[in-house]
């Protein structure tokens, strides 16, 4: 656990939603482990800061909602807020759908302006390439010293899944943590392959031996 820091007293008692969610990132973070897929509209609704709550205390009294796909990743977070909220005083809705219906909710959501889930599930595929202009760049937030850190940062993400679940276009903007990220593994019959590799290659026009480059013939 990181330990809380005094917040300075140079800041107005209200900071955006975009500000807010720099909050939630650092504690969210911190505590699920593998840390939160985060995504708002910047509404520039403000939203209450305490001062004196110091830095993890700082957005008590405020309510986060997260939208998400209904993962096991996700039941395992929802099964273990109360923890979360004793920390930071923040209180977690978690409302979990079915991909499709998701998907859906967000659209509607970041085209009205409204900002009902600060925190968003975001597939790499139906939510972070057609809404990443609606999402907050996170490294803004990782950067801001007012707001509790993470120690390793993004570095303790498998780089192949941070690239494929968090970015998009740009290799620098981080739209997204992975946390629901599965690894595939290709199970196949090396034998047959041996047996019949030249042949498939002949017929394909390819080489198919799974293997790097310096395996290949």
């Amino acid at each position: 656990m990181i330990t809380p820091h005094s917040a300075s007293n140079h800041r107005p008692a209200d900071l955006s939603r975009r500000r807010f969610l720099g909050g939630v990132l650092g504690g969210a973070g911190a505590l699920a482990g593998a840390g939160l897929l985060g995504g708002c509209g910047a509404s520039g609704s403000a939203v209450a800061r305490h001062p004196e709550g110091g830095m993890w205390r700082q957005f008590a009294g405020s309510t986060l909602n997260f939208i998400s796909e209904n993962t096991a990743p996700t039941a395992a977070i929802a099964a273990n807020v109360r923890p979360f909220t004793e920390l930071t005083g923040i209180t977690l809705n978690i409302v979990t759908l079915e991909l499709s219906a998701l998907v859906q909710k967000v659209a509607l959501d970041l085209a009205s302006g409204r900002s009902t889930y600060q925190v968003i599930y975001a597939d790499p595929y139906q939510v972070l390439a057609p809404y990443a202009k609606g999402l907050v760049d996170l490294r803004e937030l990782m950067a801001d010293p007012s707001l509790p850190q993470v120690p390793l940062g993004v570095g303790d993400f498998i780089p192949t899944h941070l690239e494929a679940a968090g970015k998009f276009v740009s290799p620098d903007e981080i739209y997204a943590l992975p946390y629901d990220c599965p690894t595939l593994i290709w199970q196949y019959r090396r034998d047959l392959f041996e047996k019949y590799r030249d042949r498939m290659a002949h017929d394909l026009g390819f080489d198919p031996m799974p293997g790097d480059a310096s395996s290949r013939k």
